[in-house]
């Protein structure tokens, strides 16, 4: 996840918070608030001008934590299912365990999985699907 910040694209966000239910209302402020976004650049003390942003989330906007959040919530959901639907297979715990998946702190992510070659591959699948959707 390095550089998860940077990298998000606002549609897929935008996406997640109409399946997560949010109104068009939150939408459209949402929308507003990661969109009007502009930088400038110093080149030997002289401004260069101004450019948009076309994607990512600031870091130290108030909103980009729980955005950020939500975006970690659908590949952790994800993960989730394609282990229940045994497309990767679980790592091994003592019997009475429950099966830990993958764990996310942050924006780190640890995953825990067989190491058979069928379950690596299938999860290096999952995250290019993940990768291209979220950015």
């Amino acid at each position: 996840m390095a550089k998860a910040y940077d990298r998000v694209e606002w549609n897929f966000l935008l996406d997640v918070l109409r399946k997560f239910g949010f109104s068009d209302l939150v939408l459209s402020l949402v929308r507003n608030c990661i969109s009007d976004v502009s930088f400038s650049v110093i080149l030997n003390s002289v401004y260069k001008g101004f450019f948009q942003s076309s994607r990512g989330l600031q870091q130290g906007d108030p909103l980009s934590p729980f955005l950020f959040i939500l975006g970690a919530e659908v590949l952790s959901r994800g993960m989730q299912k394609e282990f229940e639907n045994g497309n990767i297979g679980y790592y091994y715990t003592p019997r009475g365990c429950p099966p830990v998946t993958h764990l996310l702190y942050a924006d780190d992510v640890a995953i825990f999985l067989n190491g058979k070659k069928s379950s690596i591959l299938g999860m290096r699948k999952f995250l290019e699907r993940y990768t291209s959707c979220s950015g």
